[in-house]
């Protein structure tokens, strides 16, 4: 006695097997995307580097965000775009994931003003709790120590007050109860010489 199917039957379970194959593949996808975003540890992720001389702050081998220069219009793959935020006042902040900073993952933050790059903060992703205003001060004072570090191995500063200027523009990593006690690090970008006219 063999099985025997129906053509309906044939027909609405290879549309099922269709249905489950797309499905998988969606969210092999959704996963993946996850991983490579989240999952930021060790070889997946993008180190950062920052020049003392110039100020240029490099993003793995491909990416190189220069003091007032431009905003890269595309990113290398195990970069991401997380998200792009206008103010309405001439200010757009680029959210970038799938780095790292001292070892840390971080969410790069690029802040351009009528499209020149001005700042750049690294968000220590560390303990979710630390990125939150009335966040746990041990935790934001850990991954404050821990950005110092990092910048004192790139710029070859001592860092002990959490600022150091340069011809460029500032880098700190400070904790400041007025930002709600989240950790602040980064890069900030003295204005460009006014050019003769």
């Amino acid at each position: 006695m063999g099985f025997d199917l129906s053509p309906q039957w044939t027909v609405v379970a290879f549309a099922l097997l269709v249905v489950a194959a797309v499905a998988a593949l969606l969210l092999l996808r959704i996963g993946l995307s996850l991983f490579s975003r989240f999952g930021m540890r060790g070889r997946w992720l993008r180190k950062v580097a920052i020049d003392p001389e110039t100020g240029v702050v490099a993003v793995g081998e491909a990416v190189q965000l220069r003091p007032h220069g431009k905003v890269p219009i595309s990113w290398p793959s195990r970069l991401h775009l997380l998200k792009t935020r206008g103010m309405r006042n001439g200010y757009v902040w680029h959210d970038v994931g799938g780095v790292s900073l001292a070892g840390e993952p971080c969410i790069v933050q690029i802040c351009a003003f009528l499209g020149s790059i001005e700042r750049i903060n690294f968000a220590l992703i560390g303990k979710r709790s630390a990125r939150l205003p009335g966040a746990d001060p041990a935790e934001a004072h850990r991954q404050v120590d821990v950005a110092r570090a990092g910048l004192r191995t790139l710029l070859k500063r001592p860092f002990e007050t959490g600022t150091e200027t340069f011809p460029w523009g500032v880098a700190y990593a400070v904790y400041d109860d007025r930002s709600g006690g989240v950790p602040q690090v980064g890069v900030w970008f003295d204005p460009p010489p006014e050019s003769a006219t």
